[in-house]
């Protein structure tokens, strides 16, 4: 596990006395992980933001369209 895990995080990864056996630093990890939910973290909240954003848009087009409906079917009342 601890050569797989040299080819990604060679900072965490130690060899043994003999270079013949790897070690992994598992407590160097902790940084790693919070670095990535850091970044998640921003992902998700600008993903957050643009679902946000498409949902205003579409309610503001619904409304138009709802709008617009009332008003073709008042004027085809009045025609009546």
């Amino acid at each position: 596990i601890a050569q797989e895990v040299n080819q990604v995080f060679p900072d965490v990864v130690h060899k043994g006395e003999n270079d013949e056996y790897y070690g992994v630093n598992y407590s160097e990890f902790a940084a790693i992980f919070i670095e990535a939910i850091k970044e998640q973290q921003l992902i998700i909240e600008d993903m957050r933001a643009q679902h946000d954003e498409e949902l205003a848009e579409l309610r503001l087009a619904l409304d138009q369209h709802v709008s617009n409906s009332s008003t073709e079917k008042e004027r085809y009342a009045d025609q009546e």
